[in-house]
């Protein structure tokens, strides 16, 4: 049923983390993608717009050899 209680109907906010590498950052958002290829392809990319970003950080790996 798509019925539901003026309660729970109320928007809620939620805290997400999100970890990929960086596609694009500017003004008014950041881009990331989680996946990428040998042949340059990307995939899974998640554009979030700077006010709703509490914080970034920065993380280094040492990647595999492929």
């Amino acid at each position: 049923s798509n019925w539901a209680t003026k309660e729970e109907a109320k928007p809620k906010v939620l805290v997400c983390r999100t970890v990929g590498f960086l596609l694009e950052r500017n003004k008014k958002h950041i881009a990331v993608y989680a996946t990428d290829s040998a042949s340059g392809n990307i995939s899974d990319r998640v554009c979030i717009p700077k006010g709703c970003i509490k914080s970034v950080k920065r993380l280094r790996a040492k990647c595999l050899a492929r």
